[in-house]
């Protein structure tokens, strides 16, 4: 009788933990993209 329920809520849960990996894959994505030019600059001008 409850299964219905607790599949939508383990589906739900599921998303909700897929949508936040990707999220945090972008952000990580994002910040790599812009820290690291800054980095290799700072390592060059320093030499």
């Amino acid at each position: 009788m409850c299964q219905p329920a607790v599949r939508r809520g383990a589906e739900a849960l599921y998303g909700r933990f897929k949508l936040t990996e990707w999220i945090k894959r972008h952000v990580t994505y994002v910040v790599l993209q812009h820290t690291l030019p800054l980095h290799l600059v700072r390592e060059s001008a320093e030499t």
